[in-house]
């Protein structure tokens, strides 16, 4: 509802995955269904985040999570990677790696709206 409330153009939520299994590990990204606005930035920060942070690349998906579906904007929801993976942890638990995955969103917000800097173009 809050969401809903504000004069947002978009939805990103950004969250951090766990599993019984260490084993699990990666980044994922999801929309409430393929096709559309909300499947393209998913696909941009998905994109965005595997070059930033070279996780398992565990794809672009989607899913009936209620952010994604009761969003009145375009949304997508962001696992940076899994808290109970020896490998991913390293990521999370890292300041530096956490502002890299903060620029990873919004270099794919720019990239997804087309609005760039001459910074971004060096």
């Amino acid at each position: 509802n809050m969401a809903n409330a504000w004069p947002a153009d978009r939805f990103v939520s950004i969250h951090i995955n766990s599993f019984s299994s260490s084993s699990a590990q990666g980044t994922e990204t999801y929309s409430y269904a393929n096709g559309g606005t909300a499947a393209n930035l998913r696909d941009i920060i998905q994109s965005e985040m595997i070059a930033a942070w070279g996780l398992v690349n565990r794809g672009s998906k989607t899913e009936n999570f209620h952010v994604l579906r009761e969003t009145t904007m375009p949304a997508t929801l962001s696992e940076l990677g899994f808290i109970t993976s020896p490998v991913d942890i390293n990521k999370l638990a890292s300041a530096t790696e956490r502002q890299k995955a903060a620029q990873a969103h919004l270099n794919a917000l720019k990239r997804h709206f087309g609005v760039f800097t001459e910074e971004d173009e060096e």
